[in-house]
C-alpha cells in the first residue's frame, strides 16, 4: 500500500511539473514573440531612417529594400551575403524575398554607388549609406543641396576641391571629391541644373537667382 502511494505521490508530482513546464514554455514563446515583434519594429524604424526613394517598378516595395540598406549599412566593410540579407529582410519585415530579386530592387542603387556587390557579398557603397543614414536621423541637408547651395552662393565658379571645401564650412560635414565630382556630372547631365566651365563648377543665372 505504501509503495502504491509513493507510485501515486510521484505521478501527480511528475504531472505538475509537466504542467508547470508548459507554463513556463508559453511565457517564454510569448516573450520570444514579443521580442521578435519588438525587432521588426526597430527594423522598420531603422529602415524609414535611409529614406531612400525607390521610385516605380520594382519587384518588392520600399519597406523591405530600405530595411535591406540598413542591413548593409550595419555591415560595413565585413559585408553581408545576398542569402543572408534576404533572409534578414525577411526575418525583419515578415516579407518573404529571394535573393535574386533583392539584387534587381537593389540595381538602383548599385548603380549610383550607394552600396557594392561583388561575389554574392553586399557592403556600403563608399560610405554614401552610412553618411545617408547619419544625416536623415538629425535631418541633415542631402549632398545635391549642399553642392548646389554653395554654387549659388560662389560669386565665381568652384572647381571640385574648392566646392568640398565650402560644404565643409558651411554645412560641417564632410563629402569625398569622389562623390562631388559624379554627382555634378549627373546634375549637369540631367536638367543642366549645374554648368561646367572648363575645370570649374557653377550653376545657371536663374539657378543663382531662385
Amino acid at each position: 500500500m505504501k509503495n502504491e502511494d509513493e507510485r501515486s505521490a510521484l505521478i501527480v508530482a511528475e504531472a505538475k511539473r509537466i504542467i508547470e513546464l508548459t507554463v513556463e514554455m508559453n511565457v517564454r514563446r510569448k516573450a520570444l514573440d514579443d521580442l521578435d515583434l519588438r525587432r521588426k519594429e526597430t527594423g522598420i524604424s531603422l529602415a524609414r531612417l535611409v529614406g531612400a526613394d525607390i521610385g516605380e517598378g520594382v519587384p518588392y516595395g520600399r519597406l523591405p529594400i530600405n530595411t535591406a540598406l540598413a542591413i548593409i549599412a550595419q555591415a560595413g566593410d565585413d559585408g553581408i551575403s545576398a542569402s543572408d540579407l534576404a533572409t534578414e529582410v525577411d526575418k525583419t519585415t515578415g516579407i518573404s524575398v529571394t535573393a535574386g530579386k533583392m539584387e534587381a530592387a537593389l540595381s538602383a542603387f548599385l548603380t549610383a554607388g550607394d552600396i557594392r556587390l561583388s561575389a554574392g557579398i553586399y557592403r556600403p557603397g563608399l560610405g554614401r549609406p552610412n553618411r545617408r543614414q547619419g544625416k536623415a536621423a538629425i535631418g541633415a541637408p542631402t549632398d545635391r543641396h549642399m553642392v548646389l547651395e554653395v554654387l549659388r552662393s560662389s560669386p565665381v565658379p568652384l572647381g571640385v576641391s574648392s566646392i568640398v571645401k565650402a560644404i565643409e564650412e558651411r554645412f560641417h560635414l564632410k563629402v569625398p571629391r569622389t562623390v562631388v565630382s559624379p554627382l555634378l556630372a549627373k546634375m549637369r547631365d540631367r536638367g543642366g541644373a549645374v554648368i561646367h566651365v572648363g575645370q570649374q563648377w557653377t550653376v545657371p543665372k536663374e539657378g543663382m537667382e531662385s
